[in-house]
């Protein structure tokens, strides 16, 4: 099936946390979301936050359900971060 391969090569690319991966762009929508320079854009860039972070958190939910070795509790690098960014982008919304 052409899209559980999207899906497997989607996920590949999401190994990264928030130093060099997807939730890292999630996270700098989320900051700009608080500013008010940005206020008319705030729902906008919450709503742009959620859809780097969903494949991320998908990969992250992958990764810790099958014990792989990326599953740790490093915020920049692992599973931790993406999920703290994600409670901090939903309760904003």
């Amino acid at each position: 099936d052409n899209r559980a391969s999207e899906n497997r090569a989607q996920m590949r690319n999401n190994d990264g946390g928030l130093y060099t991966g997807l939730p890292g762009a999630a996270l700098m929508l989320h900051k700009l979301s608080k500013n008010p320079h940005f206020a008319q854009e705030r729902g906008m860039l919450l709503q742009e936050a959620l859809g780097y972070l969903k494949p991320a958190l998908e990969y992250a939910n992958y990764i810790k359900n099958h014990g792989h070795m990326v599953d740790r509790a490093s915020f920049l690098c692992g599973n931790s971060g993406i999920f703290a960014v994600a409670a901090a982008v939903h309760k904003a919304l």
